[in-house]
């Protein structure tokens, strides 16, 4: 095994690694984008609920409501990942994770919240 004591060498490496691995460039480049709107979408849940007259008192039982919805999809996504596969587990998450978005968009009122509260997790 090589050892750099050369971080930038190390870095050159691995991004040289990254790009030559297809199957782990789609994990970063879909990580990335995913990352990217859910934080979007988490700093406007705020902003949804005010729009849908959610009361605000009820704020944080919503949000601790889906926090326990998205802990129950992280402990059953790697059952899921074995069963039908790494590459239509993350199809499957995004698609699931567009569809929320959407209704959101849609069902405006409470429903919506389920589903911005799905897609901010």
């Amino acid at each position: 095994k090589e050892h750099n004591s050369n971080i930038f060498k190390h870095m050159h490496g691995s991004v040289k690694f990254l790009f030559n691995n297809k199957q782990l460039l789609l994990l970063v480049t879909f990580g990335l984008f995913a990352y990217g709107l859910s934080e979007s979408t988490f700093h406007l849940t705020q902003i949804y609920y005010n729009f849908v007259n959610l009361p605000i008192s009820v704020f944080g039982t919503v949000a601790a409501i889906g926090s326990l919805f998205g802990s129950f999809g992280a402990l059953s996504s790697h059952t899921l990942s074995k069963r039908i596969g790494n590459k239509r587990t993350l199809i499957l998450s995004f698609s699931l994770y567009a569809l929320s978005l959407i209704f959101a968009s849609i069902f405006l009122g409470y429903i919506g919240v389920g589903f911005i509260e799905k897609a901010s997790i």
